[in-house]
Formats: structure tokens, C-alpha cells, sequence
């Protein structure tokens, strides 16, 4: 995600894919025994906005229909699940 980010002046966004796992000890939160989750993220889907204005670029990104579906395919051939999106903030 760094080097996606660094190497453009626009603004820059992508998916993040791993898994999901749970702890199989109980954890006292509240005084109440809460099983935690938590996620590992093993890969980076990187993507270019399909903003064109290049005044709009510089501060909004979207991922394109054809791009999300492009993703979604290439996550479930990884076998990962879809766990969150990023972008990133050039200018503030």
C-alpha cells in the first residue's frame, strides 16, 4: 500500500485480502467472556481510480465496476476473503 501511494500524486485505493480468526480463549471484557477476532491481511489489490478529472484525482478515488469484479475474481482464485478497502490522503 505504501509504494501504491508514494509512487502517485493522486489519490490511490485498493482492497485488502486475508482471513478472519478467532481465539479459542475467552478474553474478560466487561465482565463478560468475549472470544476476540481479529484479522491477517496476506494480500494487497491495488487498483487505479476511475476518476479521470485530474483535479478530482488528487483528492477522491472510486474503483471501477469492472475493476471490483476483476478483484473479486482474483480474491476468490487466492482463496482469501475480502476483508476491507483502502485509499489514501495525498494532501492532508
Amino acid at each position: 500500500m505504501y509504494i501504491h501511494s508514494y509512487i502517485s500524486k493522486n489519490e490511490v485505493i485498493g482492497l485488502l485480502g486475508g482471513h478472519i480468526y478467532e481465539t479459542n480463549i475467552p478474553i474478560l471484557n466487561n465482565n463478560h467472556n468475549e472470544k476476540v477476532k481479529y484479522l491477517v491481511v496476506s494480500k494487497i489489490y491495488p487498483t487505479e481510480s476511475c476518476v479521470h478529472d485530474p483535479s478530482d484525482r488528487l483528492k477522491n478515488c472510486e474503483i471501477s465496476d469492472n475493476e471490483q469484479i476483476r478483484i473479486n475474481n482474483q480474491i476468490d482464485r487466492d482463496g482469501v476473503q475480502k476483508l476491507a478497502w483502502y485509499h489514501s490522503h495525498p494532501f492532508f
